[in-house]
């Protein structure tokens, strides 16, 4: 089934490259925090930088509205503190998990833009769909919490909420973007027994820099 679907995005991929109004390059810079599901324990999200790539193809539909499409190789960084008093010795121990997770990422997203002048703003929402590639898991524990490390399944695929506020630098000339992204998990990471069984959900803010040809 994995296959299918990624034979079926390439292709649909495949035709908006074929007649999208522009091609992007485009580079993610991303800060990503975990949300940690059913610890019973107090959670603080770290957040760590990855960065990721691809390209994706514009398709005009008037001088405001476009939609985009594209496929890139993404990479979410993500780590939580959580804490918790052991109550026998009365002190305050930690536990930290981290995650690194990639995809094969095929983003569909809508475009509003204000302007097309030499400076052209535009607004951006859409989803991003998530196909599972590879993934690590670590953690620290110092004070021997006994949580362990988490050995769930990874989902094969994912949908993420992405909306954006982006620029376009001289459009004529240049063709520079800059998108400003808000990135938020529609699930969670883990395949589980039990809806109440331990989980993780990705969210962030991602800066992607973009060249337009």
């Amino acid at each position: 089934m994995r296959k299918i679907i990624m034979v079926v995005s390439v292709f649909f991929i495949g035709i908006f490259f074929s007649y999208g109004g522009f091609i992007h390059l485009k580079l993610d810079l991303g800060r990503h925090s975990a949300y940690v599901k059913n610890t019973n324990r107090v959670v603080y999200k770290e957040a760590k930088y990855d960065i990721s790539g691809g390209v994706s193809a514009e398709f005009n539909l008037s001088r405001a509205f476009a939609l985009e499409i594209g496929a890139f190789y993404k990479t979410y960084k993500a780590a939580a503190n959580i804490q918790y008093v052991k109550a026998d010795e009365n002190k305050v121990v930690y536990y930290t998990p981290e995650f690194k997770i990639n995809y094969l990422s095929v983003p569909a997203y809508f475009k509003l833009y204000f302007l097309n002048e030499e400076i052209s703003p535009y607004l951006l929402a859409g989803v991003d769909f998530n196909f599972y590639l590879t993934s690590k898991y670590s953690y620290k524990d110092p004070d021997n919490t006994g949580l362990g490390p988490y050995d769930g399944k990874n989902k094969n695929f994912r949908v993420f909420l992405d909306l954006a506020l982006g620029v376009v630098l001289a459009p004529d000339s240049l063709a520079i973007e800059i998108e400003f992204h808000v990135v938020n998990d529609f699930g969670y990471m883990f395949v589980t027994d039990s809806e109440e069984a331990y989980n993780v959900r990705i969210n962030g803010m991602e800066l992607v820099i973009g060249k337009r040809f």
